[in-house]
Formats: structure tokens, C-alpha cells, sequence
């Protein structure tokens, strides 16, 4: 809910983590996994197609 409050239409899915420097990620409408850069005028970064080629791009079996 506090993401939706600092970012409004920005998030436009379901938020599951942060980064850790307070940057929402977020599962969007399209299935793309998004995250926002407070510290790059708001930006929307897409991370991955989806959460299961981010999981498989960054978790080690």
C-alpha cells in the first residue's frame, strides 16, 4: 500500500519486494516483473519478462 501511495499509477500490479534502497518490484499487468528508481526521476525499470525468467536469470539452483 505505501508504494501505491509514493507511486499512484505507476504500479500497476502487485508489489512483492523492495531492492533495498526503498525502490518498489512489482509484478505488473502484463506479467513483467517492474521496478521503480526514486533516484532516477521515477523511472520504470523492467527487470524481466516475467518472475520466472527473473527467478531464472538470478537464483542459483
Amino acid at each position: 500500500m505505501r508504494a501505491r501511495d509514493a507511486y499512484g499509477a505507476l504500479i500497476d500490479g502487485v508489489v512483492f519486494a523492495d531492492d533495498g534502497s526503498g525502490n518498489p518490484i512489482w509484478i505488473a499487468a502484463d506479467g513483467s516483473v517492474r521496478l521503480v528508481d526514486h533516484d532516477n526521476a521515477n523511472t520504470v525499470v523492467r527487470l524481466a519478462a516475467s518472475f520466472r525468467t527473473l527467478l531464472e536469470e538470478n537464483v542459483d539452483d
